[in-house]
């Protein structure tokens, strides 16, 4: 696994390729899927690229297999018009996301760490 410059743990995978968020989608969509079957603690760090606007997060996921916690913390220069929630399905968490009319379509990109085997 590939250890970024300056950066003290392993990202697995790397970043994600680019992952078309709708404009105006108003029905959940899907962006990743994660499996918890033995791993039951992620962090997610992701980016948004909207038009001129921009936004860079983390997800903090963590799950019994019954009870999902998810947890989005973000910094951004204005407001993306994009929510993320996510939500278990069988042995995976599932994160997926609406967005509101901006004109724009966005590009989001992930990478994720696991917490606990």
């Amino acid at each position: 696994m590939p250890l970024f410059p300056n950066v003290d743990y392993f990202i697995q995978p790397p970043l994600s390729t680019d992952i078309v968020i709708l404009n105006d989608q108003n029905s959940p969509a899907t962006l990743f899927t994660l499996d918890i079957s033995s791993i039951k603690s992620y962090v997610v760090e992701y980016s948004i690229m909207r038009s001129t606007t921009a936004e860079v997060g983390r997800i903090f996921i963590t799950t019994d297999g019954t009870t999902l916690s998810f947890e989005v913390d973000n910094a951004n220069n204005a407001d993306t018009g994009v929510s993320i929630f996510g939500n278990l399905s069988g042995s995976n968490v599932v994160a997926r996301y609406m967005s509101t009319n901006t004109g724009q379509t966005g590009i989001f990109r992930y990478s994720y760490r696991s917490l606990m085997n």
